[in-house]
């Protein structure tokens, strides 16, 4: 017999004694009653070709299965690893199994497990590629997460990378920034957007500085790596910490502004590095910390009782950098703060003595450098090394320390070692999304990659400005979920000179009378005109105060009546244009694309309401994904109706998808702040929401649904003028059924589009 038939011998009786002995446990388990059954799905995966290995595991863990979630569970699962043999291999089909046996462990409610195995089958069909490494985590996500939270970060997880494998490999990895901000969320956690509102201001209160607050997501999902960071007049927070509780994250976050705030404070200007090695750096860096804090508690003392909870670290007899600095960095908030025994001792005792004997050098910069200096060389001296990739600031509301340093930009490449400490010490590294510091941005200046509140836009054409992050509405897990889209501004292109004198001219009658039509019509809140000298009704209050008059021999008021007023007009109104790709589709035996036609008619009714004066907005958007909904500002509230209006609109371009949802949220965002009494947006579009990430009909066309109903709770009407072959179905679900008109006809479209709001201001 050949080597090779003896290991297959070898093999086939390993597998036959596993059988064996999963049938002798079947016997005292729910499986006995399904023994057959069971036994099918377990020759079905031996002889089906995959490694033996994954038949062996799937007996051995269907056994414990089926006692803590029933036998019909045990089996069904034998489908799954099958499926996961065939589309991502042998090892992860065994990883399956393996992590079946912890999930059914730790997930306890009924259907739970059954609910995994439909989010196992989700990953094998939509990202199998990604399987083997997403059962990796599944250790990490079931300690953090429920199964209702983690049927929301897989979703989430394969709605964000769409088609794009390298992207979806980076979720699943948790090395993407998106993963990392889904974890916290789908956990329930708190976080950055939370507390994210009042938290300038605090900084302000403590030290009058105007600072711009950004939420930063760590690269890694190790709680210990997470700090705060500032730099060029922005401070980024840790966007959640795992474990800490709201209480406690919001001390936190204000021990970090408080601390940040007083390198601002009490450092003029950042320290050179000169020729210190990074034993060195280190060492000035926990002093600069103690000096900076030293010098706000001497202003502000209740700063002490906001830092002394994070000092808690206790005596180590480890003489290792990271102890040595820890114990440093107590003794120099604490001075009653010093290890027992040994060269630690000695060494802390001698920083903490220098230290508080040179106080009344503390207003001086230079000190920490000075001090740490010398004392770096100690710790060399001692043979104390430090690994710049493993050492963590302590405690945890220090900043990283990269933004007291003047280090070159690019760091130089000479000493590997202090670029390391650099660039990998506190291992919170640049994100693709912009959750980083910004090094290269003015003090003061927005930050386009800011992801709190919408910041003013820059007059940038070539690329889009960040407005905001918005939600959106994932049918499959039936919530929404935070900050999904981006949507971004893009600034209007000046177009034809002429397109809004021709509008005037041409269009002159439709203009006047839709004018004279809506002027005329009775809309608005009457409000009575009081003290009148004549009118239809007496005014009780003008009477009453005439009578008193008389009584003390006065010429009483003339007006005593009260005249009913003329409607007022508070409607405002958000047009919005869908540029899409197909707006540039020719309308019949026209040589005019519908573009051309919507540009046309919002150009009429701009027109007539500039000259009613009711106030209103034109925006048109596209989308490029999620994380580019492109939003083109044509009219502000405030502007008039002019000629660089109609460059705006002649100028625009059809191009990309339709994220109807994200578009509609961000018009309504900018509407709440008009004062009104009604408020409406009017949207143009000539189909269904769609776009390139997005492969199921039904997700964006409920998503635009839930904007819908989300903005009428808020007060905000929505109305849609469909054109073209729009599906009646579709905008009846989005829109309801008075929510919506569809013209057919689309050259008669300024006419109609006036008419429609003749009746929609009513």
């Amino acid at each position: 017999m050949s080597a090779a038939q003896t290991r297959i011998r070898k093999a086939q009786v390993s597998a036959d004694a596993m059988c064996a002995q999963s049938f002798r446990s079947s016997i005292s388990s729910p499986l006995h009653d399904q023994h057959e059954i069971w036994a099918q799905a377990c020759e079905r995966l031996r002889s089906a070709g995959y490694a033996p290995r994954v038949a062996r595991a799937y007996q051995k863990a269907s056994v414990e299965i089926a006692d803590r979630s029933g036998s019909a569970a045990a089996i069904k699962m034998a489908d799954t690893v099958s499926m996961a043999a065939i589309k991502s291999g042998s090892s992860a089909a065994e990883a399956v199994c393996a992590n079946a046996v912890l999930v059914s462990r730790r997930y306890t409610e009924p259907c739970a497990f059954d609910r995994w195995l439909v989010l196992v089958d989700l990953l094998i069909s939509r990202a199998a590629t990604s399987l083997a490494i997403a059962l990796k985590q599944m250790d990490l996500l079931t300690q953090r997460l429920t199964i209702e939270g983690l049927e929301v970060w897989v979703w989430s997880g394969i709605r964000s990378s769409g088609s794009d494998r390298a992207r979806q490999l980076a979720y699943f990895k948790l090395e993407a920034p998106e993963a990392i901000r889904g974890l916290a969320q789908a956990a329930g956690e708190a976080g950055f957007a939370d507390f994210s509102t009042g938290m300038e201001a605090y900084l302000a209160g403590l030290y009058g500085l105007r600072l711009k607050l950004r939420e930063n997501v760590p690269a890694n999902v190790d709680p210990a790596d997470y700090r705060a960071t500032f730099s060029h007049g922005v401070v980024n927070l840790p966007a959640a910490m795992p474990g800490l509780g709201r209480s406690e994250l919001k001390a936190l976050y204000r021990a970090s502004l408080a601390h940040v705030g007083a390198h601002l404070a009490y450092s003029p200007g950042k320290i050179t590095k000169g020729r210190l090695r990074p034993i060195q750096i280190a060492v000035v860096s926990v002093i600069e910390d103690a000096r900076v804090e030293h010098l706000a508690m001497r202003d502000m003392p209740g700063l002490r009782r906001l830092w002394q909870p994070f000092h808690a670290a206790k005596p180590s007899a480890m003489q290792t950098a990271p102890h040595m600095l820890a114990s440093l960095t107590h003794a120099l908030f604490a001075p009653d703060f010093i290890p027992d025994t040994g060269q630690e001792n000695s060494w802390v005792g001698k920083a903490s003595r220098l230290f508080f004997d040179a106080r009344d050098e503390w207003q001086d910069p230079d000190l920490s450098r000075r001090l740490g200096n010398g004392l770096g060389n100690d710790l060399g001296q001692m043979r104390v090394q430090l690994n710049a990739k493993n050492y963590i600031v302590q405690p945890a509301y220090r900043d990283d320390n990269l933004g007291i340093w003047d280090f070159p930009d690019p760091p130089l490449a000479n000493n590997p070692e202090t670029v390391e400490l650099q660039t990998e010490a506190i291992k919170i590294r640049k994100q693709s999304n912009g959750s980083s510091r910004n090094n290269n941005s003015q003090a003061g200046e927005p930050d386009e990659r800011q992801t709190a509140k919408p910041i003013e836009p820059d007059l940038s054409q070539e690329t889009g400005r960040l407005i905001g992050r918005f939600p959106e509405f994932d049918v499959q897990i039936n919530r929404e979920r935070a900050d999904w889209v981006t949507v971004n501004r893009y600034e209007a292109v000046s177009g034809s000179e002429a397109f809004w004198e021709r509008i005037l001219s041409e269009k002159s009658q439709l203009i006047s009378r839709l004018t004279s039509l809506i002027r005329s019509s009775a809309f608005g809140e009457t409000r009575n005109r009081k003290r009148q000298p004549d009118g239809e009704s007496l005014d009780i209050d003008a009477c009453i105060a005439a009578l008193s008059q008389l009584k003390m021999g006065q010429m009483p008021d003339p007006g005593l009546y009260e005249k009913r007023g003329n409607p007022a007009r508070e409607l405002a109104v958000s047009i919005l244009l869908d540029i899409s790709q197909s707006t540039g589709d020719r309308v019949g035996e026209t040589s005019a694309t519908l573009l051309e036609l919507e540009t046309e008619a919002v150009a009429v009714l701009a027109a007539a309401l500039d000259e009613i004066g009711d106030r209103f907005a034109i925006n048109a958007f596209c989308s490029v994904g999620r994380d580019d909904v492109r939003y083109h500002p044509i009219k502000s509230f405030d502007e008039p109706a002019s000629e660089k209006m109609g460059r705006a609109l002649s100028a625009l371009s059809p191009g990309y998808s339709t994220r109807m949802g994200a578009a509609l949220r961000c018009a309504g965002s900018e509407l709440m702040k008009v004062k009104a009494r009604r408020r409406l947006v009017l949207l143009l579009s000539d189909g269904e929401p769609s776009d390139i990430d997005c492969d199921d009909p039904d997700y964006l066309l409920q998503d635009a649904r839930r904007a819908v109903r989300s903005l009428a709770a808020r007060g905000i009407d929505v109305f849609c003028v469909g054109l073209g072959g729009t599906t009646v179905e579709h905008q009846s679900s989005i829109f309801g059924r008075n929510g919506f008109a569809n013209i057919t006809t689309v050259q008669d479209l300024p006419a109609k589009l006036a008419t429609l709001y003749l009746k929609l201001s009513r």
